[in-house]
């Protein structure tokens, strides 16, 4: 699959989602298909609450990891918060970059996503590549591309100290997202409907670990836009704050939807990491590094491109 497919296909999740002092909610609701989540929004939670400090919010039951990689894949599962990893500098820094990056794309309503890595920008007048011009590759500077990278590395990290990992690989696609409240918004494509339950593993195969950093405040910036873990017949809510990290392992014990964003503006930046190697995928430090996975620097894989 080619990475232009892979991040169209990928959109379809748009996990986002952000933490402070947990705010976590339980409700019921009904079952309907086949995987048993249901395809409509979920309910809203009834007014129960339950707050968490950073750490452990639950420990789950891990699905299947096939193939299994030792010391990587998951024997326990659990969902953590992380507050302030990341600074309140360096979430003004990472929307500056994602307001320039998203430059002339639409705000009347639903997702605009950027991943910087590799320069496609994308919403619902479809997808552009910002480095194959001249003008994209001046949006980023050296700088910039070396302060995004270390954000993905330092959540690399504390994954790799949470869930004791002895190895652990960023992979792509990875992106900010940026959700426009707008009630007279429709979806164009199923591209823009980003509120389906789903399991990020289910939509990408080398999908391990699940990360999610808020870039807005819940109430203050926006409303709606609510991300819930689905738990059998239950649901359970982590309140959005800037800087709050939530991490989660990426298969089918968290499936998980985002409600629909009612008003104002939410902005979350959505990554994932594998524990195959061949899905490693190098952050760029420059729009005139090549966007790849390292599989493509093997003679192998050259030596399959050019047949």
């Amino acid at each position: 699959m080619s990475y232009l497919k892979l991040f169209v296909s990928v959109c379809l999740v748009l996990v986002l989602f952000q933490t402070f002092p947990t705010l976590v909610v339980v409700s019921s609701w009904h079952k309907d298909d086949d995987f048993g989540l249901s395809k409509d929004p979920l309910p809203n939670p009834v007014p129960q609450s339950q707050e968490f400090a950073n750490g452990v919010v639950a420990e789950v039951e891990c699905g299947a990891y096939e193939p299994f990689f030792e010391g990587c894949h998951p024997t326990v599962c659990k969902r953590l918060v992380v507050d302030k990893l990341v600074s309140d500098e360096e979430v003004a820094r990472l929307l500056e970059l994602t307001e320039r990056g998203m430059q002339g794309r639409s705000k009347l309503g639903g997702p605009t996503i950027l991943d910087i890595g590799t320069g496609f920008v994308r919403d619902g007048d479809g997808m552009v590549k910002l480095y194959e011009s001249t003008a994209g590759k001046q949006l980023f500077s050296d700088d910039d591309f070396k302060f995004y990278a270390s954000v993905l590395e330092r959540i690399r990290q504390r994954l790799i100290s949470e869930y004791n990992l002895s190895h652990l690989y960023f992979t792509a696609p990875t992106f900010i997202a940026r959700l426009v409240g707008n009630e007279t918004w429709s979806p164009k494509t199923a591209h823009d409907e980003y509120f389906h339950p789903h399991v990020d593993k289910q939509n990408t195969p080398h999908y391990d670990y699940s990360g999610l950093l808020y870039l807005a405040d819940y109430q203050t910036d926006f409303t709606g836009g609510d991300f819930v873990f689905i738990d059998g017949d239950s649901i359970t809510t982590v309140e959005p704050r800037k800087g709050r990290l939530i991490m989660f392992n990426s298969g089918a014990e968290n499936p998980h939807q985002v409600r629909k964003v009612k008003t104002g503006t939410r902005y979350a930046l959505s990554l994932w990491f594998t524990c195959n190697p061949e899905r490693l995928f190098e952050p760029r430090l420059s729009p005139n590094t090549p966007a790849r996975f390292s599989h493509a620097n093997s003679e192998a894989y050259k030596r399959k491109q050019e047949l």
